[in-house]
């Protein structure tokens, strides 16, 4: 059996928490999940009723997600 490495471990109380950090990616694999993720949020985005829809000019704060530190 192979030795887990963490990159991190923290401690909350009684739990502990391990962090693993993913293994490497290619760009192409990058560009990939990137595709997946963006054809997903379409995805869901048509899904909801248009009444429930913000019109396009209304302020509402959007925040930019990075997702890299998960690829």
């Amino acid at each position: 059996m192979t030795e887990e490495k963490y990159t991190a471990t923290y401690q909350f109380g009684k739990t502990t928490v391990h962090v693993v950090s993913p293994s490497f990616k290619s760009k192409d694999e990058i560009e990939k999940v990137n595709r997946n993720i963006h054809a997903a949020a379409w995805k869901i985005i048509r899904e909801v009723p248009a009444e429930e829809k913000i019109p396009k000019n209304q302020n509402i704060g959007m925040v930019s997600l990075t997702i890299h530190s998960i690829l």
